[in-house]
Order: structure tokens, then sequence, then C-alpha cells
């Protein structure tokens, strides 16, 4: 629709009558609600100044009071330095400049149309119906979001900050996009206007925080203070261009005045000129050291510069002088809160709420400090409170905004953001966080313009980026999720771990969110290994950083302690969230086909942006078909499902969980079958205190597992039967914003029954012996951990102590059966066995300038066992070098010990500069780890190689002399790999390993455990892989890998040494597709697709990355 030259003639004799009628009628004439309607067309959800109404066929202006509505063809308009936000029937959001009026539709129900006849308009709109905004000289059709119209004497302009809007009068049209401008004059038609933008255009609506505090004792008699309390009160209804022309008259009639530099540089900083803005923050407080202004002038200007310690020393500075400052109270509160020492931020507020009972900065601090203390309701009414005080001030609007989604009521909290958006269209953060409400409701292509704006209106802030790339890895486009996810790290200090500039929202729940699986879609596991180490290095007390690593872990063979331990500090020091806890992730030894089902994370399970009173379903499942070459199978299938109920509610959450496993295996004998059970529950007691307790019942009946390199190798009978009930109870507790303590205490109760049945062939005279062997054991053991952590600017301090106590009780008994005698008398024999570990660490981080970071600590162990005492010293030393911004050296020597623990956690840190020292070796292992890495990557290649030796001293007890023997063995691994990812929906790796192992042959006889039972094995593998992923939802990946394994084996019938050398290739393919909605998804893959039959020694028996049959699965994730 457009306006004819009529409507145009029609509507101008109407502004200058309105003028008439306005220069007559008294504000003095108010009413709240002046008239009464079914159903209302708009409501005021911010006022300044005077805003006046009144119906079109009447006469009478009324003044509008706060949260009034309005009634179809009602007349709004702002008088002179007032401003007005309207919320439309519609949801759509409307906010009227000084001097301008509209006119709503009069049929509410059919509302698609408005019109403004003068002034300044910005709309934002997130409805599907089609909208226009009516001027005399041209007509606005939404096809978009997010505009801007201005009509003056002359001429009317449209500009487009999101979305798009089609712009027509009688002579022409024209279409607009993002960042587009066009304007027509009467009787032309609408052209672009290059020289306005959208940014100049919503200049009047931007807030530009005070500076001054106006309470009645803070006005002296000094000439000049009655101007700057007015200039302050012009930028407090947009008044820019005002604002600054009384400035500069200021300083031309006192150059020294501070206070007018101060508010200068409040204008600079609004407006995105941060290096003006500190400029003129220094020069205000050089040249008044005494200004409050000046110094709140300069928080603002170094918190931009994400400077918080030196923006909080400058306004404590500054109380030193002026202590009875309201508004510099209140801003010093939140800087303390963003800086995370939430009692004196509250304390602080409370003060100047006692000088200014009308401070609403003060108030939205004590909204947000109880929000963080999970007090919804109370942090709620110092925001409304707030939000009466100041209507303008999009802060407690956002704040308001959180506490209502964090009660569970998304769609009300996401209308105040937008809200608090349209208070300050340019404001980055907010943007930012109406993107992530948007993600929330799944609204995503709102949520990715809400992001790219964010982008654009702050260059250096890394919250959209981040925000972003989750978006794009929910939406199956993981490599614009990486570039994304790198760009964030840049910005936020070269940290993978991310925080949110704004500080005072601690936005627990999309720090939660695992970076790991952007990683893992791409297939780029070492580069998430990468990033780390290195943001556990940067800050210990980050709980994602430990979830990121237990997740990269995963993959690695021999790291279960390390997952799992990692795991465990990840949960120790989590907030509450909604996050279900899988039963088998905190299990080790789980050998479950990788990468298919239930052991990786599902694409849902880490997926919410805001921490929300709510409840999920999560049921994850794999079914599998092998083909054996291997020996007869009765049935040759895997089946494994986890269903996950988890919920956060106040104060708690928990999660309960079961998983079962049915696997069948490759040969016979080669079965699994296993169930977990888990209940988690946390609370927060406080905002620095958190207690879990956690639940885990494991059963498993088991064959023989390993894979050995002899496919014949194995027994026939042997069974195992277990159950492990383990309980733990974990606290976290916030010394200070910097400190915290975390204890742990870990019960488990382990029983196994094991029983083997072999007939030797002794040869005549003698024949063959039946042997059963049959062995029972119990084992309690209780781990209790007690660790401190400080964080400074310039290093990080980890020191902890440790005990377990173990008693075990094994009996054993040997039945053999011969041929010329009924039967041998069982053999029986019992051990008891009490061990005692007590351990203490001291962990250092140092900073040496912002690239160098020294890893330097000392443990100590202490064992008292059955069969021996120890006492044993390790040092620590490691070296992370950043070398430039895209290369990374890592080096590290150090010495550990393998001890028992209890369900195989701990809370000593598991890695020194990136080098795993927490290997799943024998108890009583002694091993000195020497290692070299360097890791360089640019916009689209990752790359890296690393070289370690391993040189252990294994503690071997021989049940039947009761003597311990030390032999001495070695290890070496080689890593190199290239990542690239040359199209945005295309990535390829390849990488080469190498894993060598050198024992002495005597230790290596008689033992059929794949960890032991070779004296030499040397093994090479080459996977090369490519992956492709559509934005429509589906992926495609493919890996061939390369193995060549050289070795001697022990076999029994020969008791001999043979060598041996296999090479082969296997290949990998898989195809998923999400499911709509982000409600799952759904895989379909081959593990050794060609069905390769070859030998291969297996070391780990909890990944299956190699299997020597063709293995078909199908795997479902869903989240309810």
């Amino acid at each position: 629709m457009y306006c004819s030259h009529a409507y145009q003639q029609q509507r101008l004799p109407a502004i200058f009558l309105i003028g008439v009628i306005l220069s007559f009628v008294t504000p003095a004439v108010s009413y709240a609600h002046a008239e009464k309607c079914a159903q209302w067309a708009a409501r005021a959800v911010s006022l300044q100044g005077l805003v006046e109404t009144r119906r079109s066929d009447e006469h009478r202006w009324q003044r509008v009071v706060q949260k009034e509505t309005f009634c179809g063809n009602n007349i709004i308009h702002t008088r002179g330095s007032s401003r007005i936000a309207l919320e439309l029937s519609n949801q759509t959001l409307v906010r009227l400049d000084q001097n301008s009026t509209i006119v709503l539709p009069k049929q509410v129900e059919a509302a698609s149309w408005l019109d403004l006849l003068q002034g300044s308009l910005n709309f934002l709109t997130r409805t599907p119906h089609t909208l226009s905004v009516q001027t005399p000289y041209l007509n606005a059709s939404v096809e978009g979001t997010e505009f801007t119209v201005v009509v003056t004497s002359s001429e009317a302009q449209v500009s487009v900050t999101e979305g798009r809007v089609r712009v027509t009068n009688a002579q022409g049209e024209l279409l607009l996009i993002n960042g587009q401008s066009a304007s027509a004059r009467e009787g032309e038609a609408p052209v672009r206007r290059l020289d306005i933008t959208p940014e100049d255009a919503v200049q009047w609506s931007l807030y530009y925080p005070s500076v001054i505090d106006q309470s009645k004792h803070r006005i002296n008699s000094t000439s000049m203070q009655p101007l700057i309390a007015t200039a302050d009160q012009l930028l407090a209804v947009g008044r820019v261009n005002e604002a600054r022309a009384l400035l500069n008259n200021i300083l031309q009639q006192s150059a020294d005045n501070a206070p007018a530099h101060a508010l200068l540089s409040i204008i600079a900083l609004t407006q995105n000129h941060g290096d003006k803005a500190m400029t003129l923050a220094l020069a205000a407080l050089t040249l008044d050291p005494t200004s409050a202004a000046a110094a709140i002038a300069l928080s603002y200007a170094q918190q931009a510069k994400f400077d918080l310690h030196a923006a909080n020393d400058t306004l404590h500075t500054a109380r030193r002088f002026t202590p009875d400052n309201s508004l510099l109270l209140a801003r010093q509160a939140e800087l303390l809160l963003s800086l995370g020492d939430l009692e004196r931020a509250e304390i602080l507020a409370q003060q100047a709420l006692e000088l200014d009972p009308t401070q609403a900065h003060a108030l939205t601090m004590l909204g947000f400090a109880h929000l963080a203390q999970f007090e919804v309701e109370q942090a709620r009414g110092y925001f409304k409170q707030a939000i009466r005080l100041n209507q303008a001030d999009p802060l407690p609007r956002l704040g308001h905004g959180l506490a209502v989604i964090r009660n569970g009521q998304l769609t009300d909290g996401r209308r105040e953001i937008e809200i608090a958006a349209s208070l300050n269209p340019t404001n980055a953060l907010i943007r930012s966080y109406l993107g992530k409400a948007y993600y929330e409701e799944q609204r995503n292509a709102l949520a990715g313009d809400q992001f790219i704006l964010a982008k654009s209106l702050d260059p250096l802030d890394p919250t959209p980026w981040f925000y972003d790339a989750i978006r794009k890895q929910t939406l199956n486009r993981p490599v614009e999720a990486l570039q994304d996810l790198q760009q964030s790290i840049r910005l936020n200090d070269n940290r993978a771990i991310y925080r949110s500039r704004l500080l005072l929202d601690q936005d627990h729940a999309a720090r939660s969110s695992s970076l790991a699986r952007i990683y893992n879609d791409l297939g780029f596991s070492h580069l998430a290994l990468s990033e780390g180490w290195k943001s556990i290095s940067t800050d210990p007390s980050n709980h994602s950083a430990h979830r990121l690593l237990a997740d990269a872990y995963s993959a690695l063979p021999r790291h279960e302690i390390a997952r799992v331990s990692e795991l465990l500090q990840a949960q120790l020091l989590q907030p509450l969230n909604l996050n279900p806890i899988q039963p088998q992730l905190a299990a080790s030894s789980l050998g479950i086909l990788d990468g298919a089902g239930p052991t990786s994370a599902s694409a849902n399970e880490f997926n919410p942006l805001f921490t929300r009173n709510r409840f999920s379903l999560q049921i994850n499942g794999i079914a599998a078909s092998q083909n054996s070459n291997m020996g007869p199978i009765t049935e040759h299938s895997t089946r494994s499902i986890d269903l996950v109920h988890s919920g956060i509610w106040g104060r708690y959450s928990y999660s309960l969980g079961t998983f079962h496993d049915d696997n069948q295996g490759i040969r016979p004998n080669h079965d699994r079958d296993r169930e977990i059970d888990n209940l988690f529950i946390q609370a927060a007691l406080d905002h620095n205190t958190s207690v879990q307790f956690e639940y885990r019942n494991t059963q498993t009946s088991q064959g023989d597992l390993p894979l050995r390199y002899d496919p014949q190798l194995f027994s026939i009978n042997k069974r195992t039967l277990a159950n492990n009930r383990i309980l733990r109870l974990g606290v976290r507790h916030n010394l200070t914003p910097n400190s915290l303590l975390l204890f742990s205490a870990i019960r488990n109760h382990l029983e196994e029954h094991s029983n083997d049945h072999n007939n030797i062939n002794l040869g005549p005279p003698f024949g063959t012996i039946a042997q059963t062997i049959d062995a029972v054991s119990t084992l309690n053991g209780r781990t209790f951990e007690l660790q401190h952590q400080l964080s400074t600017d310039t290093y990080r301090l980890i020191s902890g102590i440790g005990s377990y106590q173990s008693n075990s009780k094994l009996a054993i008994a040997l039945n053999s059966a011969p041929p010329f005698c009924p039967s041998f008398c069982p053999v029986q024999k019992n051990i008891n066995t009490a061990e005692r570990h007590h351990n203490g660490y001291l962990y250092s981080h140092i900073d040496q300038g912002k690239q160098l970071t020294w890893t330097l600590g000392v443990s100590i162990d202490d064992i008292e066992r059955r069969y021996r005492d120890d006492t044993q010293i390790n040092p620590k030393l490691g070296l992370t070098w950043h070398i430039d911004s895209n290369t990374t050296l890592r080096a590290a020597a150090f010495r550990s010990l393998k001890r028992s623990m209890a369900s195989n956690q701990t809370l000593e840190p598991t890695h020194i500069a990136g080098f795993n020292q927490f290997y799943d070796d024998i108890n009583g292992t002694e091993s000195r780890r020497y290692g070299i890495a360097l890791e360089t990557k640019n916009s689209n290649v990752y790359s890296g190689i690393a070289f370690s030796r391993r040189d252990l001293t294994t503690l071997f007890y021989n049940l039947n002399s009761d003597s311990t023997s030390e032999p001495e063995w070695q290890e070496r691994s080689h890593r190199i790999y290239l990542y690239w990812t040359p199209l945005k929906w295309l990535t390829t790796r390849t990488e080469y390993q190498y894993d060598a192992f050198d024992r002495p042959a005597k230790y290596s006889a008689n033992h059929h455990d794949t960890t032991v039972g070779f004296p030499l094995l040397r093994t090479y593998q080459l996977p090369f892989s490519i992956n492709f992923f559509s934005d429509k939802g589906s992926t495609i990946k493919i890996t061939a890998t390369h193995v060549n394994q050289t070795g001697t084996f022990y076999y029994p019938a020969l008791e001999s040494f043979d060598q041996h050398a296999e090479r082969f290739w296997t290949v990998d393919a898989s195809i998923s597709f999400r499911l709509k909605n982000q409600a799952g998804s759904m895989t379909v893959g081959a593990n050794n697709l060609l069905d390769k039959n070859f030998r291969y020694h297996n070391i780990d028996n909890t990944t299956h990355h190699i299997m020597p049959e063709r293995i078909i699965y199908t795997a479902l994730s869903l989240s309810l």
C-alpha cells in the first residue's frame, strides 16, 4: 500500500492542526486511563518526559502515564525532550522520539498499518504479519524486522537495521535491506541515501549512562553546575546533539571543566569511539582528580577495554574524595559484581540507596546480586523498581528478562530483552542476549540476525561469536562454527573458555556448552585437546574447560583415568545446569562401539544457552550387527541404550539415568552385558557453596574381551561377573572471587567372580588335564580429597591432599582332573589385603609476560600395602610458549606414580603443559615422561607435531611366591596431524600416529593381558578422513586408515615368542541426519566397511577404533 497525493494533502493540514491544538492544551490535563476498550492496540512500556494521547475524533489531549494502554485509532504525541516505547497488540515494539505523532490502527484485530505524521519512529517486529508504516511522503512495508522512519516538514526517511523493508509511493518503490536507507520528498520517487546510515538514524534512541549524581545535595553553587546537569538530562532523553553543543559551549567558557569532558567521553563511548572516550575521560580526571563524574566516565572507558581491575581501582580512589556519591557507589557495585565479589557489591549498592533511595542503578545491581543468589523473586522486585525510576535504562530490563527466563518463562523473558534492545538499539551485548533467547525458542534465523548485528556493533566482543558458533553447530554447519569459535577465542584473550562481556550475568548455561562437540563433528580431536589444555592452564576453576578435556580424552587410548578425572572436576566446579549426566560417562573401561551411540554426547545434550527451570528427557540408542570370520556365534549383534531424565528448579538440579549395553562381540565368548544406573543431585546452598551427591551402580557379565594379535588366543570358557556400587559426595566453596575449595569423597564396593576352564594336553602318558580356576574378590575402597585453587593475574596455584584406603579379599580355587584319577583336591588360597595411600601436591602456572607460561609442581605419594611400602616425590616441569597468536610450543618433563583410586577418579591435575600424567598402567608403576609439541593454525589449516617418551618401572606381584619384581619398560608416542577446512561444507583430516612399546621378554610370557603379553610392539597408523556437511542437516564421513603393526608375541602353546608383521587398510563410513527442531539425530554407518580380515593387537580394551570384522550400525539420539 502507498499514500496517494490526496492522502498526503489530508495529512499535511493534520500536522498543522495538531500543532495548533497542542499550543492551547495544557499538560496539566492528565488521566491514567481516559478510555476503556475491549482490546488494546498498544501499551506503554517505557516513558520519558511528557507524552499525550487522544482519539482522532476528539480535541482534548490527555497525559500518558506509565503502563497505560491505548485503543485503536488513538493519536499519540511526544513533546520536546520526551520519548515513549510502545508494544503493539501484535507484539511489535515501536519507539517514538521527541515531537513525534502517530495514529494507531482503528481495527485492532486486523492491525496492519501505523500512521507516522511527524517525527522519528524506531520499529522492531518479529511477527510474520505484514505491517506498514504510512507517512505523508512514502509507505514502509515491513518484510524484515527492524527499521527507523523519520518524517520532517519536507521529506520522509527510512533506514533498515535488520531485515527487508519495501518503500513505496505513487512515483515508485525501493527494496531496502540491512544497512540501507532511502528518502522521498513530495511528488518524488524514493531514492537511496548513502549519506544516512541506520546507526545515525537511531542516535536519538540510544542510552547514555549518567555520570552525574542528580540528587539534590549534589548540586552545588558553581556557575556551570546547572548547565552540566542540563546536559546530563538531555543525554538521558537522547538529545545528543543539543547536549554536545551545550558541553562545547561550557568548555569554551571553562576549558578545565572536568564534568563536561566526562560527559563528552560518555557520548564517544556510546557511539563506539572507545579510544576517544578514554582520552576525554583521562583528560577529565587530570583536570580534577576529585571529580566523581570523571572517575565514573573513566571506569566505563576502562571497562570497554576489558580492564575491570583498573576500572574498580579508579572508583575506589574516587570514593576517598566523594564518599557520599550514590551513583559512584552504585557504579562500583556494578564492577564488583563483574569481578565476582558479590558481598562487597551488595554492601555498596545498599549504601547507595541509603544516600539516594531513587538511585535506579543501585537497585539494578541489587537485582543482579539476588539473581546470582538464586533469589529470583527478590531480583525481579529490584529490577521492577529500577525500571519504574529510570524507564530508559535497558540494563534493568535485561536483568528482569533474565530473571523471568530463570523462572522458566522463556517467551515473557524474551519480550523483556526485546524491550531492552529497543531502548538501546546499538548495544551489542543486548543483541547477543536477544539472539540467545531466539535460539532457545528455536528461531534460528532471527538468532543469527541478532548475532550478525552484535558482531558489527562491537567487533571486539567475543560473546556473539561464541553464541553463533553453538547455533551453527546445531544447524550442522561445524566449519562455520569452528571459524566463529576461533574468532571468539582470539577476542577472549586467546582462551577457548568463553565468558560473556556482560559480566553481571555469569552466563552459566552457555559456558556449560560442550565445545568438544564442534571439534568432534569435524574430526579435529587434537585441536580440542590443545584448546582444553590451554584453557585449564589459564583458568583451572572453569568447569567447561575440564568438560572439554573429558570429552576430548574419550577418543584416546589408555586415557580413561584422565577422562573420568576431568569429568569429576567439571562436575564439582559446575553451577546448576540442565545437562543430563549420562550414566556411562563417569564409568571407566566401557569398551562400547566408538562414536556411534550412547558413549558420545547426543545432539542436544549441551544446547541450552539459558539456565531456567525446566525438565528434559534424553534417549540415546544404537543397534549393530557384525560379520564374523572368527567362529560361530549364536546371536551376533550389539544393542545399547541410555535413558536420562534431568531437571533444574530453583536451587536444585538432578539427573536420573539408566544405561544398558548388550554386545555379542566378534568371536565366541567375546560378549559383554553391562547395566549402569545413576542418580545425581546438586544443590546450591548459596552463591558460594554447592553440594552434590551421586550414586552409580554397575553390573557386568562378560567373556574374554581382549583383542590379541593371534585371533585364536582366547579362552572359550572364561566368564566374569562384577557388581560395582559407588557413592560420591562433592562440595565446592568459593572463599573469595579468586579462591575456592573442592572436596570429594568417593566410596566404592566391588564384587567380582571370575571362572575359567581349560584343557591342558600334557602328552603321553599323562593325557589331558581339565583345569578350572575360580576367583572371588571383594573390595571396599574410600577416597577423600581436598583441593585449594588460587588465581591471580600472573599465576595460578593448585594444592591438595588426598587419602585412599581399601580392604580387599581374594579367594582362588584351582581344580585339576587328570585322566588317571578322579580329581585332585582343590587348591585354595585366600588373600586379605589392606592398602593405604596418602598424597599431596602443589602445582603452579606462572605467566612470564603474555606469551610464556611455566608449569612448576611437585607431588608426594606415600603407600602402605601388603607386599611393599613406598614413598615417592614427583617433580613436575612444563612450558607453554605462545610464539605468536597462531603458533604454540609445549614441553614437559615429570614423574608420576600410578596409584589406586576409587572409581579411577582424582582431583589432581591430569596433565602438565598438555602431556597426560595418568595412564591406565598397573598399580604401583612409576613413570617418567618427556615430551615436546608444536602446534600452528591459520584461517583454515590446523597442524601439529608431538614427540613423547615414557620410561616406566612397573611393579609386578607374584601371587604364588608372594614376591614383587620391577621390570623396566619404555614407551614412545609420536603424533603429526593436519586439519583442513577448504570449504564451509568440507573438511579433511590427515594424521600420522606412531606407538612403540618395549618390555623384557620374561615378563611377557604367560601373560595373556593385551597390555603385557608382548616384549615388543610397533604400530603405525595413517588415517585419512573427508567429511561433507549439508546445512539441511545431513553429514557424510569417510575415513580410510592404513595400519602397519609389527611385534613379538608370546604363544603359550609353543612356549616361545614369535615375531609377526601385518599391514592393512580399513575404511569406515557413516551418514547422519539431524532431526527438526533440534530434537536429535540419526546415524547409519559401517566400521571396516570392506570387511577386511586382519590381525591386530589392541593394547586398550576400552576403545575399539580398529576391528577385524565389518560392523554395521544405526544410532538414534532424541531430546524431549
